[in-house]
């Protein structure tokens, strides 16, 4: 078993939306990108900085982040197996435009 300190969560403030819209989910993902530079910011100055960085899917803003600090990035997926595995199927086997 790991010590607690193992995991230690870094929590920064989410940057303010202009306004509430439909469309929330997508303006939240593109707002929380405003916090790569806060987060470049930490990690070069902490004394002892992650190892990985672990992310949502929705947040591929982090793939770049990661390349840029030399990170592994796991990315946390919260859907089931079975959902994964029909949109890889669907996406490996899809028929074919001849044009």
């Amino acid at each position: 078993s790991f010590p607690p300190s193992f995991l230690q969560p870094l929590v920064l403030s989410p940057p303010s939306r202009p306004h509430h819209s439909a469309g929330g989910l997508i303006s939240n993902i593109r707002a929380l990108h405003v916090l790569s530079d806060s987060i470049i910011s930490w990690y070069r100055s902490h004394p002892s900085p992650p190892h990985a960085l672990l992310a949502d899917f929705f947040l591929g803003w982090t793939h770049s982040l990661c390349a840029s600090l030399g990170l592994p990035r796991v990315v946390f997926y919260p859907s089931g197996a079975f959902a994964c595995l029909l949109m890889n199927s669907m996406w490996r086997d899809a028929p074919h435009n001849p044009e």
